[in-house]
Parts: structure tokens; sequence; C-alpha cells
């Protein structure tokens, strides 16, 4: 999930990120990480959750710890989920599924701010077909998680971007880079043969990792990076955690 100070804006660019990086995107919309930030001086007007709200949350934070995408969905407004159909479905069940990755600790303190429609910015890549009207803040400790949320239909949803065809467009550009990247890496790990397969098991059983590393980088002539992870992998199947 996503680790932030209660920027309005914050919540919102956050939660739309789904797996790319572009800076034109990731300035109106950040990647959730749960992380301390420092506290911003910006004034907000924050307030308890009224009793529907609380009853968003607790489903939300429920949803959320236990991964439970289909539950999720039905947090989404109707009128977003209408937007989608069978080409554009992967990039809700991409953003669905990243607000699983950080749950929520309990006990947190639950607020509600509202949004200004000038804190909602236009982009190329999503639209939003049901706008926030509100911030909630998930406060637990020095992490505050914030989400976009919005009332419609008698009760209050979070509210998930659409993507345009230049999302989408970015989304399978972005998942092809990464199947063809898994591929490569799977192919350099599968073949690990002797002598280096020994070697490497030896400098990893000897807790040199890094010498590990920079061996096989060195003889595959490939990044340091991608050469690292192919040592993880080899000492993760030695039963050995490698951070």
């Amino acid at each position: 999930m996503v680790g932030f100070r209660k920027s309005r804006l914050g919540a919102l660019a956050l939660l739309i990120v789904l797996t790319w990086g572009t800076h034109a995107f990731a300035q109106a919309v950040a990647k959730p990480s749960a992380k301390p930030t420092p506290e911003s001086s910006e004034a907000s007007v924050q307030s308890p959750p009224s009793q529907e709200q609380l009853r968003f949350a607790n489903e939300y934070i429920k949803a959320v710890n236990d991964g439970d995408l289909k539950a999720l969905r039905r947090l989404v407004a109707p009128r977003t989920l209408a937007c989608y159909n069978a080409r554009t479905e992967p990039y809700l069940t991409q953003w669905l599924a990243r607000q699983t990755h950080d749950p929520i600790s309990e006990p947190c303190k639950i607020t509600v701010e509202p949004y200004e429609d000038s804190e909602i910015h236009a982009s190329t890549l999503y639209t939003l077909p049901v706008p926030p009207t509100h911030q909630m803040n998930f406060s637990t400790g020095d992490v505050v998680l914030g989400r976009p949320i919005a009332y419609q239909n008698g009760r209050w949803y979070v509210t998930a971007p659409c993507p345009t065809d230049l999302g989408m467009e970015m989304l399978v550009k972005r998942e092809k880079r990464s199947a063809a990247q898994q591929a490569r890496f799977d192919a350099l790990y599968n073949g690990l043969k002797d002598p280096m397969l020994s070697d490497l098991k030896k400098l990893i059983g000897e807790n040199r990792i890094n010498d590990a590393c920079a061996k096989y980088t060195i003889a595959e002539k490939i990044d340091y990076k991608t050469g690292c992870a192919v040592v993880k992998r080899l000492a993760a199947s030695m039963g050995i955690e490698v951070k």
C-alpha cells in the first residue's frame, strides 16, 4: 500500500499508478509505498469518518489485508466499473492487486478530508469516471495511507482510474518488457552449469554473496543487478535467504 503524507493530490496520485513509471504519469500519480513520510505544513481539514465512511473503511481494510481482489472490486464505484471491458480489465486487475501489496496495520486512526476540484489534474493516460470528493487517511504510527473516495448510489467507494487508449498501450508495452526480462532471467538461471554452478554455491555457502554476484556477472557479461538476482534465486533454492 502506500505510505505518504496526507496530501490530497498525493493520495489520488499514489493510487493510480500501476506498474509503469513514465515521468509524466508519475507526476500526476505515484506508486504506493509503505514508508513513513514527513508531515506537510499544508493545512487540511480533517474530521472523523461518518458511519457510512467507517463501514467503507472497515471493508477496505479487510479486503486489502485478506488480499481479496473480488472484495476490493466491490468497493470501486459502479460508474467506474462500467468503463471497463475485456480489453481494459487487466488494468483494473493490476490496480486492485497493488492495493494489497502492503497490508494496513490495525489499530489505525481513520480521518477524512475534502478534495478541491483544483487538486484533480487531467491526464492523457487515464480518466476518472467518478472524481474523488474526499480523501480517507489511515494513520498507523508515522505512516499515513491516503485513499481518494467518493459517494455514489448511497455508498462510499474508492475512486479508481479508467485507462485511455494511450494508458492501455503503455500497460501492454510494460507487460511485454516484463515478460521478456523474466524470460531472459529464467534462461540465465536455468543455464547455470558446473563449474560455475558449484563455484557459486560454494561462495553462497560461505556467505560471500557479493563475490558470487561479481563472479557470475563478469562471466556472463551481464549487468550486476541481473546477475545478482540470479545468484539470489540460487541461494533461495539452497534455503538461504539473501536480502
